[in-house]
């Protein structure tokens, strides 16, 4: 699979793997959904796992999460949690490189679940339970400051529906497809502690600990400590 030939439109948040993290008062309450993002790993932890976008109460009340599988090869982790307790893991076939730009995008249906990387379908899992719709969605985490994502995240997107393959593909290369989104967050301030919910839903995030914001760039990122030495806040 090719690596996105990626640009910094109008910025993002640099997330310091540590205490960052954003928490909206939104979260999935029925299905099917689509949840879709760009992502850039600054490192890739050995040690515990990392999310880029969770659903959960808390670390005992989880809906559904996305991440890194803090395994070699370290790929990208799904997990989906159902109703009578038990989960399902997903992990992507497309190994994570540090500094590279990848866009994610997961559907979840009752009864199925798509991952797709880069615009293309990597991998999917079927199951016959009941799927969970409690919490919130954060971003950057799993609970607060726990399992924090390394890196920059940018153009955040939950919609209500199931995006096909084509319009997976249409997100990937800029579309800005608007019919069923839920919430957005282009992560484009550029300063202060929110981030603003561009959906129509004011679904805002407040943002926690010491995330930075990414400056606009004209060419494709290659570090993130480049990115950030042009000068984010």
């Amino acid at each position: 699979m090719s690596e996105p030939r990626r640009v910094l439109k109008t910025g993002g948040l640099y997330f310091d793997g540590k205490s960052s993290y954003v928490m909206t008062g939104f979260g999935v309450e029925s299905y099917p959904v689509t949840v879709a993002l760009w992502v850039y790993y600054d490192m890739l932890p050995t040690t515990y796992y990392t999310n880029v976008i969770t659903q959960c109460v808390d670390v005992n009340n989880r809906t559904w999460q996305i991440g890194h599988h803090r395994f070699p090869p370290h790929l990208f982790r799904v997990v989906i949690y159902f109703t009578d307790g038990a989960y399902i893991l997903l992990l992507s076939n497309t190994a994570i490189k540090v500094g590279v730009w990848y866009h994610v995008a997961l559907v979840i249906n009752m009864q199925n679940t798509y991952l797709y990387i880069n615009g293309m379908l990597d991998n999917s899992i079927t199951y016959n339970k009941v799927l969970k719709t409690s919490g919130n969605i954060r971003v950057g985490c799993l609970v607060g400051a726990s399992e924090v994502h390394n890196g920059i995240i940018d153009e955040v997107r939950v919609y209500n529906c199931a995006l096909s393959d084509a319009e997976v593909q249409a997100l990937y290369n800029g579309v800005d497809i608007r019919d069923g989104l839920v919430l957005y967050l282009p992560l484009d301030e550029g300063e202060g502690n929110i981030a603003y919910d561009r959906s129509g839903y004011n679904n805002n995030g407040t943002i926690y600990g010491n995330p930075r914001w990414v400056v606009k760039k004209s060419s494709r990122v290659l570090s993130a400590s480049r990115v950030l030495s042009a000068e984010a806040r």
